[in-house]
């Protein structure tokens, strides 16, 4: 008998044999994701801003904003994607 190896991209498939039990693993664990990472949202901001603080005095002015608004941009268009994608794997969003 071979033995079981970790699939990366779909951790269930090692744990579970039956279909309705892996594909309430993949929904649990994809919830927990979103639900998880939804604190790194949340906190960029706050880091992205203390950076901002203690840079202030020593670099450009410019770049730093620069580099603020980026960073926001992208942690704004991060959070959209998981709120997109959140809502359509939830099976009551519609």
């Amino acid at each position: 008998m071979a033995a079981r190896t970790l699939n990366d991209d779909r951790p269930e498939d090692t744990i579970a044999t039956d279909d309705g039990i892996r594909a309430d693993l993949a929904r649990l664990l994809q919830e927990r994701l979103l639900r998880e990472s939804m604190l790194g949202v949340w906190v960029h901001p706050i880091l992205i801003a203390v950076v901002l603080a203690l840079a202030w005095p020593d670099a450009p002015h410019d770049l730093l904003l620069g580099w603020g608004g980026a960073r926001s941009r992208a942690g704004a268009s991060t959070s959209r994607r998981g709120v997109r994608s959140s809502q359509s794997s939830h099976p009551h969003s519609r």
